[in-house]
This record gives C-alpha cells, structure tokens and sequence, in this order.
C-alpha cells in the first residue's frame, strides 16, 4: 500500500509538470492523460459541457482518451464541477478489465479536478486567441475570420470556382430586441447560427459579417 502510495505522488507530480509547463496545449494534455490512464487501468476519459457554454451540440462531448483495445467495465465514475449557476463540466472516467474501487475512485477525483482546471484553461486561450476573428453574438467568424477561414481552404487546394455565397438578411430583427431585449435576440442569433452551423460541410464556410 505504502508503494502504491508513493507511485501515486510521482505520478500526480509528474501529472502536474506536463500540463502546467509552457502553453495550454491539447496534444500536452491528452499525453499526461494518457500516462495516468496507463496506469489506473482506464479505458477511457470523456468530459460533457452542461448548461451556458455555448457550444454547438457536436462539441459538448469531448472524449480526452480511449484505449485502442479492450472495452469499459461497468460504469463510469463521474465527478461533477459546478464553474457557475449556469455552467456545470462532468469528467466521466470508464474503467478497464474490472470496476474501479473506492481507493482509486478517490484518487481520480484529483486528476479529474486537474482536467476540469486545465480544460476551462484552454477554452479561455482559445475564446483569447479567436476573439478578434469571431462575432460575440454567433461565435461565427465575423468579416476577417471569414476570409481568413477562406485563405485556408484554398491553402488546401480547395478551388472556390464551383461555389456559390449566400447571403442572409434577417430583416425587422431589431424589433425582436426592442420587445423581449437584447439579450434574448443575442440567444436567439445564437442558436440560429447553430442550427444553420449543422447544414454546413467541412469544405463550406458559415460567418456572420455584421448585424
């Protein structure tokens, strides 16, 4: 036990070193998850966006780690992260060859913490990063992310011959606004966006220029 112990602590500190070191990066994170799933017998690692992050719906689940072989056993633990009233993040944990037991239920609890921390860390660099390129209301690229999002098709030999724009003109929106405020109007703007987001190809471009 005592061994077990002390892998433990060199494990989380190592846990610790490579994801607090240099930048946030994803690539850094998914190698210090993986060293610790190696280690607990995990089959996988999955975190689930609940509530106001608004994110489309193909972006709330994020699987951080799978195993290539084998399958989960039984299920998951899962630890819960309220970040506010109107935010929650759970980190669900599936075990691998046999159920986790209360010991190791605990001590996940702490690399599960981490995650949380880490993973809102990434999202605030890369909300940081992509803030001058992307309308506020829509999270869509605005006129300068669009045309960069374009540049990088075409950096990908994607030929823009073939294709044609549309353009969308929600007229009378600002009466919507004047009624039930602006608030409301953004969520509304908001998940109009996501669902025309749902229609779009990897080829294809959605923005929202102005308005």
């Amino acid at each position: 036990m005592g061994q077990k112990s002390t892998d433990t602590n060199k494990l989380y500190h190592g846990f610790l070193k490579e994801i607090s070191e240099g930048p946030a990066s994803v690539s850094r994170f998914f190698e210090a998850v993986g060293s610790v799933a190696y280690y607990y017998h995990i089959y996988g690692i999955e975190a689930e966006y609940i509530g106001d992050f608004r994110l489309p719906e193909r972006q709330r689940n994020l699987m951080l780690y799978q195993r290539e072989e084998g399958m989960p056993a039984g299920e998951p633990a899962s630890y819960t992260f309220h970040l506010d009233q109107k935010k929650t993040l759970v980190i669900y944990i599936y075990p691998l060859g046999q159920p986790f037991t209360d010991d190791e239920k605990e001590q996940l609890e702490i690399y599960a913490t981490d995650a949380m921390f880490y993973l809102a860390r990434l999202r605030l660099d890369d909300k940081e990063s992509k803030h001058a390129n992307l309308s506020q209301t829509t999270g869509l690229p605005n006129a300068s992310g669009y045309l960069h999002e374009i540049s990088e098709l075409m950096k990908k030999g994607i030929s823009l011959k073939n294709y044609c724009a549309f353009y969308f003109n929600l007229k009378g929106f600002g009466d919507i606004n004047k009624t039930y405020g602006r608030e409301k109007g953004d969520d509304i703007l908001w998940q109009y966006a996501s669902f025309l987001g749902d229609f779009i190809g990897n080829d294809e471009v959605l923005g929202h220029l102005g308005g």
